[in-house]
C-alpha cells in the first residue's frame, strides 16, 4: 500500500491525494501568491507561491481546496514566524489544525 505524504506549515496541513475531485473548479489567482491560511495577526498568513504554469489551485462546492503543482513554496510574509517550506510536486489537499474549546464544547480552527 502506497503511503501518502502529509506536511505542516504551522496550523495549515497539506495532505497528498491520489486525485482531485472532478467537481473542483479552478481558483483564479491575480497575485503571485494565494493565501491558504488566514492569520489572526497581521503579516502571518500562510501563502502558496503562485506561478501560473507551476501551480493550479482548485476548490469544491463545499470549500475543500486542492493544489496540483510541479513544486512550489509555502511561506509567511513575516518570516520570523515560520520557515519557507518546499511543497513537492504532486496533488495536495489543504486542511487546518483544530482545537477543542472545553468551555463552548466545540471544535474551532487554529489560527496563529
Amino acid at each position: 500500500m502506497e503511503k501518502l505524504r502529509k506536511l505542516n506549515h504551522g496550523e495549515v496541513i497539506f495532505f497528498e491525494v491520489k486525485e482531485i475531485p472532478s467537481d473542483a473548479k479552478k481558483i483564479v489567482v491575480t497575485n503571485d501568491y494565494y493565501v491558504v491560511g488566514e492569520s489572526e495577526t497581521h503579516g502571518n498568513d500562510h501563502r502558496i507561491k503562485y506561478v501560473e504554469d507551476q501551480v493550479e489551485l482548485m476548490m469544491t462546492e463545499d470549500d475543500k481546496r486542492f493544489i496540483s503543482t510541479i513544486g512550489t513554496e509555502v511561506y509567511c510574509p513575516n518570516q520570523t514566524r515560520h520557515d519557507v517550506m518546499k511543497l513537492p510536486a504532486g496533488m495536495w489537499g489543504v486542511g487546518h489544525g483544530v482545537e477543542y474549546d472545553y468551555f463552548s464544547e466545540t471544535l474551532r480552527r487554529i489560527q496563529d
